[in-house]
């Protein structure tokens, strides 16, 4: 062998020899729970609410009162309310999943707790709604950074999976969304996309004849090379 040959270059989507494999997963797992850490403690600075977050409370606190069946009928509330010409543009209660889903957090961690004065003293940190809401950002918040991280290692490699996940490990925006309610139209459609990420990923990796079969059943055509 030539000694002035060079070894071959190592892709950023081989694998890392095993101590280097080791050292990478543990600086992920830190980034991870440093990312998780801020994100679950009250570290953002603006602890008052916003519009937005009032909205998506005042949604739950009717649900409370009426039931997830009659959801129908709040949404139609809200198309009658829209027709007055002179009623403020506001958020629809369509974005069922998020309001969903603090309904559920709160049936669970409060049962059926009435709601409190959100000028009231501390009436932020106590009411139910707003709390269960801010609890299901964090949660959505933390999946997605995870989500993400799993997304850059598969398509770019350790070196850019990383430099992802410090990125929005830190990120003060996703840190201050994580910490109240209006985290939909980012987290969500964001964490759906990564889930539409790693699907596409298994299509392109999986045998031929599998990737058609499961192509099939999204409803996905693919079309000869």
């Amino acid at each position: 062998m030539n000694v002035l040959e060079q070894p071959p270059a190592i892709s950023a989507h081989e694998s890392p020899p095993q101590a280097n494999r080791r050292l990478i997963l543990a600086a992920a797992i830190l980034i991870f729970a440093f990312g998780t850490f801020v994100r679950l403690l009250p570290t953002a600075r603006f602890t008052a609410f916003g519009p937005d977050e009032a909205l998506y409370r005042d949604v739950i606190v009717k649900l409370d009162r009426v039931g997830l069946s009659h959801y129908p009928e709040i949404c139609q509330l809200h198309i009658e309310d829209q027709r007055n010409p002179r009623s403020q543009a506001v958020l629809p209660p369509t974005r069922f999943f998020y309001i969903f889903c603090g309904w559920v957090a709160k049936r669970v961690a409060f049962g059926d707790a009435p709601p409190v004065h959100l000028l009231a003293k501390d009436g932020v940190a106590r009411d139910p709604a707003l709390v269960s809401l801010h609890r299901v950002s964090a949660i959505f918040s933390v999946l997605f950074l995870g989500l993400a991280g799993v997304v850059a290692w598969r398509m770019c490699g350790h070196g850019i999976a990383l430099g992802v996940l410090a990125l929005l490990a830190g990120s003060p925006l996703a840190i201050h969304m994580s910490q109240h309610a209006f985290i939909d139209e980012i987290i969500f459609t964001g964490f759906g996309s990564g889930l539409k990420l790693l699907n596409v990923q298994g299509l392109a990796n999986c045998p031929r004849e599998a990737a058609e079969d499961t192509a099939k059943e999204v409803g996905i055509k693919r079309h000869a090379d």
